[in-house]
């Protein structure tokens, strides 16, 4: 193809054509291809960079093969598309995964706490989009603003905080704004669109609800399941997974010698540490251990699986699998009481509530008791139901937070108690101030505790603690 080629009408049809292939078949190595050709025979013909009919028509098609090509891109590209044209997802089909692409070019970056600095610029790319998405001006505080993007997620901050949203806020925020009330229903979804991406890029890769690499956890039936950036799918869906995360790369993805220079910001197209080359189910290793409960289900146990990052890094999976399972002995005795207060209370949970609030004011606070409670009600999905309206415990961190001269953090928890930060709080308090556990101990329950919740149904709660590769220790998302 050359400069000749683009100027016939009859090869723009043709090329249109190639890109709405490479958008349906999510072509990655196609797309990328193809959008480069287009851009270097533009740039080498003055006179096709002057054509008001065919360059537009080109430039259109380059902007929708980017997006496709995403994994392929440098940094900086994926910065400009952010930054600058985002809304060009909008005309893609149901079937376009920005997520699934994003997930994979993090992936090929070995080092997880190094992915975080990305995830940081592409927010700030998103704060910085000047499209416009909606029609009419907004109000932000006492400025009127256009509809861009940008100031959208401005008014979201303003509202919700940059940290990582509470979910009960975020839905009571959605209803009562007046501008967003407004909208079309077309234009809702794409905002929440926007807003769930930018929330999935709040989350640190080294954390469970942040980690692009897959991991699989046992359900309560002792089958596994896939768990990656902070939730479930089935095991099913692994070979799928890694099948489009193979397709989306168009090759397989080496990883970096330590003689090899990995460029600048990812510059390189292939500086994966990842072999995204499929397994079949049968080549997914099995559990090494389950803790049974009473019922003979299997408690959870996070284990990676063997596409970890071929970079050294600080603790095996096997190493990680060890310090989760420490005393297991006292979890099968926890799991055994917990079972028979499920039989006396018949899930009765202000009569589990009322009988945890007496083992923690005995003297010494009754552990097992505590445990054995906290762990029932985590089976239950109703962890939350702690600091629920009428639950004494209420009381306890208020006085508590008070007593400590928090006094923000105070008028923060009246405000808002089922914010998931207060159940943590709580927890960690009860295990750590009233138990005398260490936090990577405190926290390896709250793991635990997490674990059993999700498989519940209570996802609000699924990120409370997680494994810190850095200090080799369980630590409380606080």
């Amino acid at each position: 193809m050359d400069t000749q080629d683009l100027k016939d009408p009859a090869t723009l049809l043709i090329a249109k054509d190639l890109t709405a292939d490479c958008i349906l078949y999510s072509q990655t190595k196609e797309a990328y291809d193809l959008f480069n050709a287009f851009r270097v025979l533009i740039d080498n013909d003055p006179a096709l960079r002057k054509d008001s009919t065919l360059r537009p028509e080109y430039e259109n098609l380059i902007r929708q093969l980017r997006w496709i090509a995403l994994p392929m891109l440098s940094w900086r590209e994926l910065g400009e598309l952010f930054r600058e044209q985002f809304t060009v997802t909008f005309g893609f089909p149901e079937n376009f995964d920005l997520l699934t692409k994003l997930q994979v070019k993090l992936l090929t970056i070995p080092v997880h706490h190094d992915r975080d600095q990305y995830k940081q610029q592409l927010r700030r790319a998103l704060v910085e989009n000047k499209e416009k998405i909606t029609n009419q001006s907004l109000t932000v505080g006492e400025r009127q603003l256009e509809p861009t993007i940008g100031s959208w997620l401005l008014m979201y901050n303003n509202a919700l905080g940059t940290g990582p949203a509470d979910e009960v806020k975020y839905r009571e925020w959605l209803t009562q704004n007046k501008d967003f009330a407004a909208l079309s229903q077309e234009q809702k979804d794409r905002l929440i669109t926007i807003f769930n991406l930018y929330e999935k890029l709040k989350y640190s890769s080294t954390t469970l609800a942040g980690l692009e690499d897959p991991v699989v956890m046992d359900d309560i039936e002792g089958q596994p399941r896939v768990f990656t950036e902070g939730d479930f799918q089935p095991v099913d869906d692994y070979d799928k997974l890694l099948k489009e995360a193979y397709a989306l790369t168009g090759r397989t993805p080496q990883p970096v010698s330590d003689e090899e220079e990995e460029g600048e910001e990812g510059e390189k197209n292939q500086p994966s540490a990842l072999s995204l080359e499929p397994r079949s189910k049968s080549q997914i290793p099995s559990p090494k251990s389950q803790v049974p409960n009473p019922k003979g289900e299997a408690v959870p146990v996070t284990k990676p699986l063997t596409t970890a990052p071929a970079a050294p890094v600080k603790y095996s999976q096997e190493e990680i699998i060890k310090r989760y399972q420490v005393n297991q002995g006292e979890i099968e005795e926890i799991a055994r009481l917990a079972a028979d207060a499920q039989s006396r209370f018949a899930n009765n949970l202000p009569a589990i509530i009322s009988a945890l609030q007496q083992a923690i004011q005995a003297n010494p606070p009754d552990r097992s008791t505590m445990l054995s409670l906290l762990y029932l009600l985590a089976r239950l999905g109703s962890l939350g139901a702690l600091l629920r309206s009428g639950s004494p415990l209420v009381a306890l961190v208020q006085d508590t937070l008070q007593h400590q001269g928090q006094t923000q953090l105070a008028a923060d928890f009246r405000l808002h108690p089922g914010d998931p930060r207060f159940i943590v709080w709580l927890l960690s308090h009860l295990l750590e101030t009233k138990l005398k556990m260490t936090e990577n101990d405190s926290a390896r329950f709250g793991l635990r505790l997490a674990n059993l919740g999700k498989q519940a149904g209570d996802g609000r709660l699924s990120q409370l603690a997680y494994f810190d590769m850095d200090t080799g220790e369980f630590r409380w998302k606080r």
